[in-house]
């Protein structure tokens, strides 16, 4: 494993990407990667101070244990959208942003959506619903157009299997880090939330041109 390939499997998973860098960076309450002198390390960032450090000989070793130490937390999967707000309140925002993004509550599985009530004063809760980043990236069906297609044809095929594409919308702005499955644009990786509708797409772009 090297970083682009961690950098897939990590995005395949759901993990926000604030909860780590792989660029040797820092940033507060996440795990960083970077190449050092005889090897590599992998440390926890808090108050500004690295913590929790460890060394490794080879970059696939560092990759694993950070692969590790990201997926057997899923606290970094879940994505807050709506509440802490009264019940009624956090209800209507879950049903407004799921119509926003184009899924219906039955499109959801138990898993994907968390909903936890808190208690606010002595005789109050506030309630909050999660949203899974695996659904809350994941774009309705919808099948390609045949020129659209034409152009996926003449993109490579990238890591995994699939294409990883710029998508083009029709208004003119352009989407990163989109993937294309079969003939369906099915998902937006790097997005806490799905930033447009798959109808919109006018164009399929080569993630790598300029």
């Amino acid at each position: 494993m090297n970083r682009r390939s961690l950098r897939d499997l990590l995005d395949v998973e759901g993990v926000d990407r604030r909860s780590y860098r792989l660029d040797g960076s820092s940033l507060d309450e996440a795990l960083s990667l970077a190449r050092v002198s005889g090897g590599w390390r992998v440390w926890f960032t808090e108050r500004g101070q690295a913590v929790d450090a460890h060394e490794f000989e080879t970059e696939d070793e560092a990759c694993l244990y950070l692969a590790e130490r990201l997926l057997s937390d899923d606290s970094n999967r879940w994505l807050l959208v709506a509440g802490p707000a009264d019940t009624d309140t956090a209800d209507q925002r879950l049903q407004a942003w799921l119509e926003s993004v184009g899924i219906s509550r039955q499109d959801l599985t138990r898993s994907e959506l968390r909903t936890d009530d808190l208690p606010w004063t002595a005789t109050e809760t506030r309630r909050r619903h999660w949203i899974l980043r695996t659904a809350s990236r994941r774009l309705p069906v919808t099948i390609l157009s045949a020129d659209l297609v034409k152009q996926l044809e003449r993109i490579p095929e990238f890591r995994m299997g699939v294409h990883r594409v710029k998508a083009q919308l029709a208004d003119g702005r352009t989407i990163h880090d989109v993937l294309v499955s079969g003939n369906r644009v099915s998902y937006v990786f790097g997005e806490d939330t799905i930033p447009f509708r798959a109808e919109e797409v006018a164009a399929l772009l080569d993630q790598f041109d300029a």
